[in-house]
């Protein structure tokens, strides 16, 4: 009977150790899942970003550019 007891006792503690490592398999992946998309989405945002203000800088350049070429006509 104390034996009896005593294995379903050590049965309880595999299983217990066996849902806890499982529980922390699952938890690390989904961390890692999470972390890896927002740092994915804060690179593609901040390369949009800066994709923007190229763009912009060049449209500026070239309208400076367009008016220097302008005065240069007009005189």
């Amino acid at each position: 009977m104390v034996y009896s007891n005593l294995r379903s006792k050590e049965k309880v503690l595999w299983y217990h150790k066996v849902i806890v490592q499982v529980v922390s398999i699952i938890v690390f992946a989904a961390a890692t899942v999470i972390l890896s998309n927002a740092y994915f989405t804060y690179q593609f945002t901040f390369q949009t970003l800066e994709d923007e203000y190229t763009q912009s800088e060049n449209i500026s350049f070239i309208q400076a550019i367009h008016e220097i070429d302008q005065m240069i006509l007009n005189n």
